[in-house]
């Protein structure tokens, strides 16, 4: 029986055969365009970019107070947002000094343990004002970091298009819920960081006629406009009832602004910029999970300033 059903099937595929062989087949030939198919391997970009991410912790008696995310610029270097440096609230200036109550701690990613990062008095007093970033040195002589790819400048002298597509990576805390019976330090890194999409909305910086009048004209210069779902830093993650100052916690208070904290990268993966603050919306409808216009550092000003005040940057 089954050598009947297996003849039946082979005459009729020859008939089939032979029937177009008499009719005649035509082959259809289209083209696909794959211009997009980096949307593929931007995967691959993005791991690249987590290696050279810091997850930074802000510490005061063995317990994390505070959350940031600062991107490696050598072996032993790493820029973080300003706000990430609790400030001495008894300084009468505006240009508040870190105390020395605090401990500061870095993890890699997908790495297990902490390492210890020192606040640099030296560097940090040469910086610009309003730079935007605050430069922190591995103090422990084991730990290597892995430097960030600083983006390249384009054929328009400029390390952005408008309208670009940018990822970035910032800071999201892991749910307790899930993570109730594990030590702080033994939660995997990964956990910690989140990677978002955004896009160059302006390649210089606009903050209206009502900006805030604390950002300074050096850091307006070297500055670029984002759009993009970004957490608001000093509300995602400060230890709740921390009552502590930070570095441009006067923005932070500004119904329409917001800090931020989120590290931004090109498709290939290369350091573009240090997205510091965000325009919120004021309405009680949306709150602040509307889209809102950030405002980043870019990369290459910053890789200036480092150089600038005697920081070693790898390309």
């Amino acid at each position: 029986m089954k050598n009947k059903v297996k003849l039946i099937v082979t005459l009729a595929v020859l008939l089939t055969l032979a029937l177009l062989a008499l009719t005649g087949c035509t082959t259809t030939i289209r083209d696909y365009k794959l211009d997009d198919i980096g949307l593929i391997t931007i995967s691959d970009a993005i791991e690249d970019s987590l290696e050279s991410c810091v997850v930074v912790e802000v510490m005061q008696s063995g317990q994390t107070y505070y959350y940031s995310v600062g991107v490696a610029v050598n072996e032993n270097t790493i820029i973080c947002p300003k706000q990430t440096m609790p400030a001495n609230s008894l300084s009468t200036t505006n240009h508040f000094l870190p105390s020395n109550l605090y401990s500061i701690k870095g993890r890699l990613y997908e790495k297990t343990g902490r390492f210890n990062l020192e606040y640099s008095k030296s560097i940090n007093s040469l910086l610009e004002y309003d730079a935007a970033f605050w430069v922190f040195q591995v103090t422990d002589t084991n730990v290597k970091l892995t430097p960030v790819k600083f983006a390249q400048t384009k054929e328009n002298n400029d390390i952005i298009a408008l309208g670009e597509m940018l990822f970035g990576v910032e800071i999201l805390l892991p749910s307790y819920k899930v993570w109730e019976d594990t030590a702080r330090e033994n939660i995997p890194t990964s956990e910690y960081l989140k990677v978002i999409s955004a896009m160059v909305s302006s390649k210089s910086m606009q903050i209206g006629t009502y900006g805030p009048s604390q950002l300074k004209d050096v850091l307006k210069e070297i500055s670029f406009t984002t759009q993009g779902y970004f957490n608001k830093s000093d509300y995602d993650t400060y230890m709740s009832g921390w009552n502590v100052l930070h570095y441009y916690s006067s923005l932070g208070n500004v119904s329409n602004y917001a800090l931020t904290n989120n590290m931004l990268f090109n498709k290939n993966g290369e350091f573009v910029g240090l997205n510091y603050l965000k325009r919120v919306d004021e309405g009680e409808k949306n709150g602040q999970v509307v889209i809102g216009i950030g405002y980043a550092c870019k990369s290459n000003s910053i890789k200036t300033i480092l150089e600038s005040v005697g920081v070693e940057v790898t390309i």
